[in-house]
């Protein structure tokens, strides 16, 4: 069962398709990140996580500028899908400094983890063997096309455990530590208000939903069991879209009400999504359409 569940043969489509999109997310959403601001922060609020303190002491603001704009030529490299051995590799490596800054002054940052890993596993992964100019440069060189395999399964099944552990653990922290007090006290309703001190959300909406005490707990508690119950959505097909849309309306409603941005881990989700079925079902859309027809023949 695991064997299957990691190794069964699939088409290199959806791991390509997951791949241009988690890239050109990536893209996007640092394209205004600023590495350089980091050479500018008070050197007693370096706290640096385990992997930073391997590359040494900060450098200059000049140094980091450049490593950012390597890191994002890299992820356009990456979407477009060309020279893989290289180009990921240098996005991986790079994407794990630049991103573990956030999380080196004042406070650690644990929604880039998983970004940075998947980063390593496009990289191990062969993630270009379609719709690519890797694959399309292979085509030209008359190299024949790659048959369906377990190397584009393990690593999309490898996000979703990974994104299941996530949560999981999430939820088990929060009952761990504070018990069924994280649900039936108002411990949430004063996370709304205080956010509204230390954050600036796209809404202001907190300030209300914390007059209702009863609706906070019900959301505390539809936090807790969304959590909990996200590893079902592993084995449990039917439950699966519930549970995976349910996780992203709860972070997206967080980036909204609270101004905590988890764009960066929502891009993991595009695992979940049968791409290739997709394009067929849509294909097969297309062709039934009467005027497509008759522009067509």
């Amino acid at each position: 069962m695991v064997r299957t569940f990691f190794l069964a043969p699939s088409a290199p489509t959806n791991l390509a398709v997951c791949r241009i999109i988690f890239y050109g997310g990536l893209f996007c959403f640092f394209f205004s990140y600023d590495v350089a601001q980091w050479a500018y922060w008070p050197a007693d609020s370096w706290t640096p996580v385990w992997f930073i303190e391997l590359f040494g002491p900060l450098p200059s603001a000049r140094t980091l500028s450049v490593l950012g704009v390597v890191w994002k030529v890299s992820l356009v490299m990456g979407a477009l899908g060309f020279f893989r051995e290289v180009s990921f590799g240098i996005a991986a490596v790079l994407g794990a400094y630049v991103l573990g800054l956030t999380g080196s002054f004042v406070k650690h940052n644990y929604d880039i983890g998983l970004p940075v890993i998947l980063l390593f596993v496009f990289w191990v992964a062969r993630s270009t063997d379609a719709i690519s100019l890797d694959a399309l440069l292979a085509r030209r060189r008359l190299l024949p096309p790659p048959a369906p395999s377990g190397e584009y399964t393990w690593p999309l099944a490898l996000t979703r455990v990974l994104l299941a552990l996530a949560f999981f653990t999430a939820g088990s922290a929060k009952l761990g530590h504070s018990g069924v007090a994280w649900i039936t006290t108002d411990n949430l309703r004063w996370l709304f208000m205080a956010q509204q001190y230390t954050h600036t959300p796209p809404l202001n909406w907190a300030a209300s939903i914390a007059e209702f005490p009863w609706l906070c707990r019900l959301l505390a508690g539809g936090t807790v069991a969304l959590e909990l119950g996200y590893p079902l959505a592993l084995f449990v097909r039917r439950l699966r879209p519930w549970l995976v849309l349910g996780v992203i309306a709860l972070q997206l409603g967080i980036q909204l009400l609270m101004g905590i941005n988890y764009m960066a881990f929502l891009l993991a989700n595009v695992v979940w999504v049968d791409w290739a079925a997709l394009g067929r079902m849509l294909r097969g859309k297309l062709r039934q359409r009467p005027e497509l027809n008759a522009i067509t023949n």
